[in-house]
């Protein structure tokens, strides 16, 4: 005779939990209501952050429909007008001849002159 499982309880709700043993929620609904309460948590740290990492994501991605091209120039003044924060990316890889690009998901840039950006869309984020 098999043993039986005890009863997990939803952590939400307090409902009984049924289904996989693995399973944690007793409902798409109680489950959205523990990814909402995690991520407004979270929020107050990462956001402000994240919220200029993105406007720099829409800015650049911006530019490249307007340029049309995956390898193109920008005056900084123009990015900087539009919300543009340089000191704010992902990641940054300097190249052997010590240029430094710096890289926010699929759009990564560099100095080009004192007025002007290199910029260069990605096939893959870096």
């Amino acid at each position: 005779m098999p043993l039986p499982h005890p009863v997990k309880h939803c952590p939400i709700c307090g409902d009984k939990v049924k289904g996989r043993s693995d399973k944690i929620f007793c409902s798409p609904d109680c489950k959205a209501v523990y990814h909402y309460n995690r991520s407004t948590q979270r929020d107050p740290i990462t956001g402000p952050i994240d919220k200029i990492l993105h406007r720099n994501w829409v800015v650049l991605q911006e530019q490249y429909e307007l340029a049309g091209i995956k390898k193109f120039y920008v005056e900084k003044n123009k990015l900087q007008k539009d919300g543009f924060k340089p000191n704010y990316y992902t990641t940054s890889l300097t190249n052997s001849k010590n240029k430094v690009y710096y890289y926010i998901y699929n759009f990564g840039w560099m100095d080009f002159s004192n007025k002007q950006l290199m910029v260069t869309r990605l096939s893959k984020p870096k």
